[in-house]
């Protein structure tokens, strides 16, 4: 009770909770006469409801946002830094916002895999190249190589992005998500443009090979 919470590790706390519940339970059942027992029962069970609010409270995901509305609803500053006393969430009542604190700790673990998946989808664009190779008519005469698969990873990427931008909880990722699809439908454009140019290219090089086309081209 009188630690802080920044101290506290939520899997052990959990843990010893369920063993002071196991005790309490023991003794209320052996001395079923002793109102000691029963008095250490029920202060252990009304402390256990405390223990949901603390594994939340050290959810590593939260993020500056979630601990502004955590602290507006318990009317409390700082407690992002973890300097407070486990017995001070007590006397403020923060049991009673359990599920509250639940569900901002939902979001924040899902908001940092959405962030995480716009994080790997720019990796993976950094790791990308156009390779550039002579014709096989010409070594002086160079075309892009490997459209195919960069076209394969626009695609996976475009979806991965409509998977992030209809999630529930793209709220403060929306605007990299957004300028991410934004980027990407110009790279699908530039693609289109340079399929489309090479490929005509190439095919009036190749009409243009033609013997009987070079003589008519030479009269």
């Amino acid at each position: 009770m009188s630690s802080d919470l920044k101290e506290i590790v939520a899997t052990e706390f959990t843990q010893r909770i369920e063993k002071f519940k196991q005790t309490g339970d023991f003794c209320a059942r052996v001395f079923p006469q002793s109102k000691l027992a029963h008095e250490l029962k029920d202060s252990v069970t009304e402390f256990s409801q405390l223990a949901p609010v603390i594994a939340t409270l050290r959810t590593p995901q939260l993020k500056e946002r979630h601990w502004a509305r955590i602290e507006s609803m318990l009317n409390q500053e700082g407690l992002q830094a973890g300097n407070i006393k486990i017995q001070a969430l007590v006397d403020m009542g923060a049991a009673n916002y359990s599920e509250e604190f639940a569900s901002i700790a939902v979001e924040a673990e899902n908001e940092e895999t959405l962030e995480q998946m716009i994080k790997d989808i720019m990796v993976q664009w950094w790791d990308i190249y156009f390779q550039v190779i002579p014709t096989s008519d010409n070594p002086n005469l160079f075309v892009l190589a490997g459209i195919q698969e960069v076209t394969d990873v626009l695609d996976e990427s475009m979806v991965k992005c409509s998977t992030i931008r209809a999630s529930r909880y793209v709220g403060p990722h929306k605007p990299a998500v957004d300028k991410l699809i934004g980027s990407l439908n110009k790279v699908g454009k530039v693609l289109e443009l340079v399929t489309s140019v090479q490929k005509q290219w190439l095919y009036l090089m190749n009409i243009f090979k033609d013997a009987d086309i070079q003589r008519q081209l030479a009269n």
